[in-house]
């Protein structure tokens, strides 16, 4: 069929480079140390990016457009026109809440303003340094007029004294006066003598100190300035207020802290994955365990993290926050792959030479991470093609990480392999590596238990390879189980329940996140989460003022006789006037034509930031006039519009892609359909379910959940494919087939993720959390679709016939006779009586290189050297049995020149076997 073109081809080319790893290790240890080695260098040119805005706002936001409208028309004057309200970005700033300790206390109260000033000046004597120069609070202070902008209307109205405190009447929202001074949006927890709009007592107030930002001398200065503030708002000490403050650089410095803090629960993941890994390849036998390799497969995924920041620091790409998920992700994968690796290296035949050993372990396990690896790589890149530079830096590092992963994997960890299987084939201790007795031949109780193991040459004739209890476990007894006729009644009903509660959780789900979301939760520093918990609370009632602009020349002179009188008189006595002054930078005027001009809208009571900008946005679409809405805010909250498309979007490409890998590499089309269903229903299950876990549709679900897609595949392809290629009868016993198969590294994928992911669960930050979430629930759903939903369908609709045929006898190669030892297996073949008896027989082997255990006589007197089967041939299969001991004779190793055993009919991986050999 045209469909197994691909996989055929590819098993071969992996057999035959699985032999020369098998028989020339070392360059393949070596070579991948080196660049690892020569790729760390790029260390040296390591950047981060901690950029709020570029990070986490769509590239081509409508809003970043109409700012660089407003850039144009209006650009800001930090020098001596700034006005809070008509900024075009939120540029360098510290903003402080000040709110008393006791509920009931006035923050106007006059010891609660005396503490309020003093603080007020002690912010205005911090100075800056930079080299050698000094810069204070007013070199660095946005100003009108000269004058550093106030940091709230209310300090002004007290004069910045307390000496006026109680002769002074302040009005809420509006202090009307000589100069009218809005106010709703510096006192928070106003109440009110009676129905007036007299403040009573505030309980909280806020103090903005916007500060230049250019040329590069003075944003430097200003950096170091916001630094100093918020160190001194650390060590602040009162007895009635308590000030928590938030500065330009406050999330950007949460976000470098995050990856410090980060860096100790890496290394635990490191241990502890090691861990693990070491204890899934302990076994019983001290020959066949491989501790050592356990280590060694972790070590390849970390050589894969070193590369991959080192090669993308030469290219330049920052590394950002969200990248210290990376290496997370790379040990699971990587030790998946390992799992992977040495459960293909336990089906082959001990008895048989190393390379041939690995030609069979590739041909099997590396196309299945080759599978794995380009789905992976796949869901990387296509969440690479986002709007969020975030999001493109993330996946372009796992990518590439999961990309030296897989090379790592076939080059690095195959060569460790071969040594190892070196050191089993010469039945030697996995851990002194001193050579040992096999259990069969030692007679002491205590040897058996610490030293012995291997295979026994005087006493063991048939290749009797140690499954893996776990192996055991799925094929004899879970299996059956799950296949029951009432164990299949509750396994749909739970899945049912599955769905329901998922498609719940689907119309529950919020799109974006928010800035706060970004920051420390447990800082216990006086900025941070604090501030944006006592800004929501307290200042809510007024929201952002709106700029409205008028973006082309218009006629304003319909009371004068002709624009120019109407621009003259604007000009010489309405800007003039120092009442009015201010609104000098809301008129463009060029050649005695205004060309664009804007004002000022409050808002009120915002519920949703998002429904806000929606209906701001369609007010001036409907104007007659060409107008823009703008605040700062705007950019931010731009991300949530794209934020559902683009997740609908990179799953569908996810799908697709993964959908033409598995057509292509899993040669059964019927895959197709059973992978298919099982993605989409573990897609909806981690969107319902994460929705459920107070986890939302933004830039980090987005990619996890592009990565979950390719887990699902890994998980469901393969098993099907097991299903369809079963050998056995019935649908059952497909189904238990493929759990046995396939159970075993499914189960092994599933912990070691889950161990690698598991430290960013404590992260004390949305975002990490929300990794671990995601990938948690995209891991343990595949894993539970992989061992109970899909067998139980499987069993119920699969494919009534079986996709395997029944090998030839005549097949030749490590692929052929690896086939056919599985076949035998599953048919428990023994041999049957012919007329020409022949009897197999033991006889001692000096030389543990020798693959010869058994001799092989009939009755006519003949006697050949053979490779005892895997599995005895069973009584009911005459006709097989003869072809199966003629196939063992013609396929006997002989030595090379070298030493070293080969097969008789080439290098073993050829799919057929010429008629003439």
């Amino acid at each position: 069929m045209a469909f197994y073109f691909f996989e055929r081809r590819l098993k071969v080319a992996l057999c035959s480079y699985g032999r020369v790893v098998g028989n020339y290790p070392i360059p393949f240890i070596v070579l991948p140390l080196m660049l690892t080695f020569s790729l760390a260098v790029g260390g040296f040119y390591f950047t981060g990016n901690n950029d709020i805005e570029y990070l986490f706002t769509p590239t081509n936001g409508p809003a970043k457009k109409d700012r660089d409208v407003m850039d144009s028309l209006f650009p800001m004057n930090y020098s001596g026109e700034f006005l809070a309200n008509r900024q075009n970005d939120f540029g360098r700033y510290a903003s402080v809440i000040i709110y008393t300790k006791k509920q009931s206390e006035n923050i106007l109260a006059v010891d609660s303003l005396r503490e309020i000033f003093e603080f007020h000046d002690n912010v205005t004597e911090t100075k800056a340094s930079i080299g050698r120069e000094e810069y204070s609070y007013r070199q660095l202070c946005a100003k009108w007029k000269k004058q550093c902008v106030d940091p709230n209307p209310v300090l002004k109205i007290y004069n910045y004294t307390t000496q006026n405190v109680n002769f002074i009447n302040i009005s809420y929202p509006v202090m009307a006066g000589n100069i009218s001074y809005f106010i709703g949006g510096s006192l928070g927890g106003v109440q009110f003598y009676g129905d007036t709009s007299i403040v009573k007592s505030a309980r909280a107030i806020l103090l903005f100190y916007p500060l230049k930002q250019s040329p590069n001398n003075i944003d430097e200065a200003t950096l170091e300035f916001e630094n100093k503030v918020t160190k001194m708002a650390a060590k602040y000490k009162s007895t009635k207020i308590t000030v928590t403050l938030t500065v330009s650089q406050t999330l950007a410095n949460e976000l470098d802290d995050i990856i410090i803090r980060m860096i100790p629960r890496l290394i635990i993941s490191f241990f502890i994955l090691t861990s693990f890994s070491v204890l899934s390849l302990m076994m019983t036998d001290w020959v066949t365990s491989k501790p050592v390799l356990g280590t060694l497969g972790v070590a390849s995924a970390l050589l894969a993290v070193i590369s991959t920041i080192g090669l993308l620091s030469y290219c330049g790409v920052p590394f950002i926050h969200l990248n210290i998920a990376m290496p997370f992700l790379t040990l699971g994968v990587g030790v998946d792959d390992m799992f992977i690796m040495i459960a293909s290296w336990r089906t082959t035949s001990p008895r048989t030479s190393v390379p041939d050993r690995m030609a069979e372990t590739f041909s099997e396990a590396a196309l299945s991470i080759t599978i794995t690896s380009i789905t992976d790589v796949l869901a990387f890149g296509i969440g690479a093609i986002s709007t969020f530079p975030s999001v493109q830096i993330f996946c372009c590092y796992c990518g590439v990480a999961i990309l030296f992963d897989y090379i790592y994997q076939i080059t690095f960890f195959g060569g460790c392999m071969a040594l190892i299987g070196r050191r089993e084939r010469q039945n030697k201790h996995c851990l002194t590596y001193v050579k040992v007795l096999p259990k069969k031949e030692s007679s002491s109780r205590c040897y058996r238990l610490f030293c012995a193991g291997g295979i026994s040459n005087s006493t063991d004739c048939d290749d009797v390879i140690q499954e893996h209890s776990v192996m055991t476990f799925f094929n004899k007894y879970y299996g059956p189980f799950v296949t029951l006729t009432w164990v299949k009644v509750i396994t749909v009903i739970l899945y049912v329940a599955y769905i329901v509660v998922a498609i719940l959780g689907i119309f529950q789900v919020i799109e974006g996140i928010q800035l706060s979301q970004l920051a420390r939760e447990d800082s216990s520093d006086p900025y941070g989460l604090t501030y944006y918990e006592l800004e929501e609370s307290y200042f809510n009632e007024y929201g952002p003022v709106i700029q409205v602009i008028v973006t082309t020349p218009q006629n304003y002179s319909n009371m004068y006789p002709d624009e120019d009188t109407f621009v003259s008189h604007l000009r010489s006595y309405f800007l003039t006037n120092p009442l009015y002054e201010h609104y000098k930078s809301d008129v463009a005027i060029s050649n005695n034509t205004i060309t664009s001009s804007r004002f000022s809208v409050q808002s009120r009571y915002v519920k949703s930031a998002q429904n806000f900008l929606h209906q701001s946005r369609k007010i001036v679409k409907d104007s007659s006039l060409p107008m823009i809405a703008y605040h700062p805010s705007f950019v931010f909250n731009d991300h949530v519009d794209v934020i559902l498309p683009n997740t609908i979007q990179n799953i569908a490409i996810a799908a697709a892609a993964m959908l033409v890998v598995s057509f292509l590499l899993i040669p059964q089309p019927i895959c197709a359909l059973y992978v298919t269903l099982t993605v989409a229903s573990i897609v909806v299950g981690v969107i319902g379910y994460m929705s459920l876990w107070s986890v939302g549709i933004d830039f980090v679900s987005m990619v996890t959940i592009v990565v979950c897609i390719g887990f699902s595949v890994d998980y469901s392809a393969h098993l099907t494919y097991a299903f369809v290629i079963s050998p056995r009868d019935t649908r059952n016993g497909r189904a238990v087939y493929g759990l046995y198969l396939l159970g075993l590294p499914i189960v092994q994928s599933v912990v070691s993720t889950i161990i690698a992911i598991a430290p960013l669960s404590t992260a004390n930050t949305y975002v990490f959390r929300a990794v671990f979430k995601t990938v948690f629930l995209g891991i343990f759903f595949g894993g539970l679709h992989g061992i109970l939903f899909l067998p139980v369908l499987l069993s119920l609709v699969g494919p009534n016939k079986s996709q395997s045929s029944k090998p030839k006898a005549d097949e030749e190669g490590a692929l052929g006779k690896r086939r056919l030892r599985m076949w035998m297996k599953d048919h428990r073949m023994k041999p049957s009586k012919k007329r020409c008896q022949r009897k197999i027989t033991p006889r001692t082997v000096n030389n543990m290189n020798d693959n010869v255990c058994c001799s092989l006589t009939d009755e006519c007197g003949s006697s050949s050297p053979i490779i005892p089967p895997k599995i005895r041939v069973n009584e009911d299969v005459p006709d097989v049995a003869a072809k199966i001991q003629e196939t063992v004779e013609n396929n006997a190793p002989v030595a090379d020149s070298s030493g070293s055993l080969r097969n008789n009919t080439g290098n073993g991986c050829d799919q057929h076997t010429n008629s003439n050999t």
